[in-house]
């Protein structure tokens, strides 16, 4: 049997990898959250609650669970934990044979960020709108990171 950790169980990404993987039914999904109880404790064969990622027992946490459930991949699903996951993969891959699938941490931190991601597609050629003055009018101002609609502020008369 395959042994898969999925992060974040209770959010939407991570339920529907597990639900996926479950059909098959060839593997044992080992779910965690912060939360007492979600949608994991429902859709995996083991749930277990877990530290928050910035606790200081966050990753003996993790290597313990990895040694005694003998994991064989992680999913990491939250943008929160992504970047902490990637500075940990090859680490993980040597002390433990775990495999997490996750990209590596230069190219997400071009990716979670639009102004590297906006400088990346010019140095690469790609044809991107334009960034703009806020003098130009209407325009949308959004985070840096984050994603969908969150934060975005329109912009519809000239100052």
């Amino acid at each position: 049997m395959i042994n898969i950790l999925i992060t974040s169980i209770g959010c939407a990404p991570a339920s529907i990898i597990a639900r996926t993987l479950q059909k098959e039914n060839k593997y044992n999904i080992i779910g965690i959250d912060i939360q007492d109880e979600c949608v994991g404790n429902f859709i995996t064969n083991l749930y277990i609650k877990c530290p928050k990622l910035y606790d200081d027992n966050y990753w003996d946490f993790i290597e313990e669970l990895i040694l005694k459930n003998k994991i064989n991949y992680v999913f990491v699903t939250n943008n929160i934990e992504i970047l902490n996951w990637s500075k940990k993969k090859y680490f993980l891959i040597k002390k433990y044979n775990c495999e997490v699938f996750l990209n590596d941490e230069e190219i997400i931190n071009i990716c979670d960020n639009k102004m590297n991601t906006y400088k990346w597609c010019i140095e690469h050629n790609i044809k991107i709108p334009q960034i703009v003055s806020l003098d130009y009018r209407p325009c949308i101002i959004k985070p840096l990171s984050g994603c969908g609609a969150s934060n975005i502020e329109i912009l519809k008369t000239n100052i």
